[in-house]
């Protein structure tokens, strides 16, 4: 690395850094897709981009804020990825390609002649960045390579390495902050913004999507109020989502700048790559494993003289999948009541009890029955009072659900497969509602490690009486 410092030629710290984003993009781009497709972040955030820009951008108004060296620095090397790329890029951006070549171009760049050019950028980056990450993934999950696989691979990769590396010049600098700021009002006409996306997340067919990252539900959680209450903007839930999904060129780049400058106090960096062993992509279904003499035991260790046979845990659990999806939209449609009630949405409160309704469940049909009467005579009558107190009963009886239900969940469309068997075996035999631990017992560190929730009878009658 000293050596690496003495040399101060660009070329070699580029070299480096290109090599460094290209192994990390093939490395992680199923992570890196995953964020950027999410359909109840990334997919709504880019759609709401495109909207706005078919309204037309706003001229922004005169900011004579030179803007942090840090930021001037990205943007400046922005202007250079413009510049050298201009021939690569469908977006027309003749003024950004005037500001590239000035020696010294004034700051900040983005006023009223860039920033439609610098939104048209946004969006094609965007776009190109997405096809290049999804084309990356798809050629590595083929099982038959092509005979071009090597070339098809390097172009991709090279395409990921490109745009990231614009949109990583993008998030950091002044620009996108002043953008985002000019563009919010525009953001907030044509986006609705769901503070936990798990509470509006759509069916698709019986089951309700619960993928959202905890990284990108933080976005989200931008958008809500600060500590003294006052609603944020849109523009920093935006630059936070955008900084999150090229985080992993950013890292490179941090990386980089500590150990090419002369506070890296060694000479040389040992990396050790620990990659985890491949897995077959056909693993054992969860069902025929139940029912696997040679794998899954047919005895409680326990309780041997249990009159619970294998067939009997697989009738439950294949039982508990459509009763733990009715559970789910029941406290979705409470919380997106509740919501909608403190905003006086009156049609989407009554939609939300007419879905409770259909549910058919005994324990809170009349609750909902109720507020949907009370709602037809709303606001004529004095019922604000009546109508809120049905709905807290609701929120009260039907949110949150249990965690249990995030291992139901997975068992929903009997498509349970993987790394969980041995948890699932486990939890599958233990009790610990009747069978507390003896002296000298290794359950309670073992059951601390398990992601799988253990559930008693019990338990099930007490909390998830709409289960039974």
């Amino acid at each position: 690395m000293e050596g690496a410092r003495g040399r101060s030629q660009k070329g070699f710290r580029t070299e480096l850094a290109g090599n460094l984003f290209k192994y990390t993009a093939a490395i992680s781009c199923r992570k890196i897709k995953r964020r950027i497709t999410n359909k109840h972040v990334s997919q709504p955030y880019i759609e709401a981009l495109q909207k706005v820009g078919t309204m037309g951008i706003p001229s922004p108004p005169e900011s004579h804020n030179s803007g942090l060296p840090e930021e001037v620095k990205h943007d400046l090397l922005l202007l250079k990825f413009i510049a050298a790329l201009q021939g690569n890029l469908a977006t027309k951006t003749p003024n950004l390609l005037a500001l590239a070549k000035l020696v010294s171009p004034p700051f900040p760049i983005y006023n009223n002649i860039t920033c439609t050019e610098f939104h048209e950028l946004l969006l094609e980056l965007l776009n190109r960045f997405e096809k290049a990450v999804i084309d990356l993934c798809n050629l590595d999950d083929l099982d038959e390579k092509p005979d071009d696989y090597s070339s098809q691979f390097a172009t991709t990769l090279r395409h990921v390495h490109m745009f990231g590396y614009g949109l990583l010049k993008l998030a950091r600098g002044q620009t996108f902050q002043m953008h985002m700021e000019n563009i919010g009002p525009l953001l907030n006409s044509v986006q609705q913004y769901d503070i936990d996306p798990f509470q509006n997340a759509v069916p698709e067919g019986s089951q309700l999507e619960l993928e959202v990252e905890e990284e990108l539900q933080s976005v989200l959680s931008s958008m809500n109020e600060d500590k003294e209450g006052t609603q944020k903007t849109p523009a920093k839930s935006y630059v936070n989502w955008l900084r999150l999904t090229v985080a992993h060129f950013d890292a490179i780049e941090i990386v980089m700048q500590y150990v090419m400058s002369d506070s890296f106090a060694h000479n040389y960096i040992a990396v050790t790559n620990l990659v985890a062993p491949l897995t077959s992509r056909a693993l054992y279904p969860w069902q025929e494993l139940l029912k696997n003499k040679q794998y899954f035991p047919t005895t409680d260790p326990l309780n041997p003289i249990s009159q619970t046979s294998n067939d009997d845990i697989l009738n439950f659990l294949q039982e508990m999948g459509p009763k733990e999806a009715r559970a789910r939209k029941l406290s979705v449609s409470a919380e997106a009541a509740s919501a909608a009630w403190k905003k006086r949405q009156s049609q989407q409160v009554y939609q939300r009890m007419n879905d409770i309704v259909d549910l058919g469940d005994k324990d809170v049909k009349e609750i909902a029955t109720s507020v949907q009467t009370q709602l037809k005579n709303w606001p004529k009558s004095n019922n604000d009072d009546a109508i809120t107190k049905g709905i807290e009963d609701l929120y009260k009886k039907l949110y949150p659900l249990p965690p249990g239900n995030h291992f139901f969940s997975s068992l929903e469309k009997l498509e349970f497969r993987g790394a969980l068997h041995c948890e699932m075996c486990l939890a599958s035999l233990v009790d610990m509602a009747t069978k507390p631990d003896t002296p000298d017992s290794n359950f309670p560190h073992v059951l601390s490690q398990l992601k799988v929730i253990i559930l008693s009878n019990s338990f099930l009658a007490k909390y998830l009486p709409f289960f039974l």
